[in-house]
């Protein structure tokens, strides 16, 4: 049975002959009614009481591996970890837009790849996508509250003993073929460019990527982030790493969903150090 459509006012409702409702969409929330926001095994619950805005998650590994926009519920989870957000009467205005991880993110590919001397290849990387909640007036007048880790990442150093940053850890299988990637509600693909100016093989295990320079952009089969491209001039020599400002070609006709954080324009000497080692630490 259906849940009862009273509870909830969704301006974003699909009709009936759509399989896939929205994913990233905003609602307005009725007193007392709880809705929960579906995307694979993440789910949040939020409730509107009076003044004020409750919200928390869960996972569940034997929920389906679909993605719903929020959806009245009759009853709630045993043992919810619920954040009480004083918010105002007129706040009844909730909305879930992707984000990606607060911190820089070191990729290693399950398998390395060598690129050849004066050679270039193009992987297919899928980053973790989180969860911002905003609440608000209306939908144009939203104020984010909480971003919510869809998945734990393990952490990693990267740098020296004496320079470097702390970083999230991820192991990927660095798809070359857009055939190759599933569509995952939570994942966002970075397309990453390698150009070998060098004389010699280059072997590609781990890719640094900074979210606060990527966009993020929705298309019907997947979330995408902006690319980006590495040229590598030799072992001796840092690598010239450009944050694309433009969205990929696959995401052509994609709605923007985020804006980076900071420009992509402006690569810190981090980034050079970082990628300098990144591809020559054993």
């Amino acid at each position: 049975m259906a849940p009862p459509s009273s509870g909830l006012q969704n301006p974003n409702q699909p009709n009936s002959a759509q399989t896939a409702p929205p994913r990233w969409t905003h609602a307005k929330l009725q007193d007392a009614q709880p809705v929960v926001w579906r995307a694979s095994a993440f789910s949040i619950y939020a409730q509107r009481l009076k003044e004020d805005l409750m919200l928390a998650h869960s996972v569940d590994r034997d929920q389906p591996n679909l993605a719903t926009s929020p959806q009245p519920v009759n009853s709630l989870p045993l043992g919810l970890d619920w954040k009480r957000w004083a918010l105002s009467l007129s706040d009844d205005h909730i909305a879930f837009k992707p984000a990606l991880p607060d911190r820089p993110i070191v990729v290693k590919t399950r398998t390395p790849v060598i690129v050849p001397p004066n050679a270039q290849v193009s992987l297919f990387v899928s980053l973790p996508v989180w969860v911002e909640v905003s609440a608000g007036k209306s939908a144009s007048d939203l104020s984010p509250l909480e971003v919510f880790c869809t998945q734990k990442l393990s952490n990693t150093w990267y740098g020296t003993n004496f320079e470097g940053e702390l970083c999230y850890a991820l192991k990927s299988r660095a798809r070359r073929s857009l055939e190759d990637l599933d569509d995952e509600p939570l994942r966002a693909v970075c397309r990453f460019s390698t150009r070998n100016r060098s004389e010699e093989a280059l072997p590609l295990e781990k890719i640094r990527v900074a979210p606060e320079h990527l966009a993020i952009y929705e298309t019907k089969e997947h979330l995408w982030t902006t690319s980006l491209n590495v040229e590598f001039l030799g072992k001796d020599l840092p690598s010239r790493v450009t944050y694309e400002s433009e969205r990929p070609g696959e995401a052509k006709g994609g709605k923007l969903m985020r804006e980076p954080a900071k420009s992509p324009k402006s690569a810190s000497f981090l980034d050079h150090f970082v990628f300098k080692n990144l591809f020559h630490n054993a």
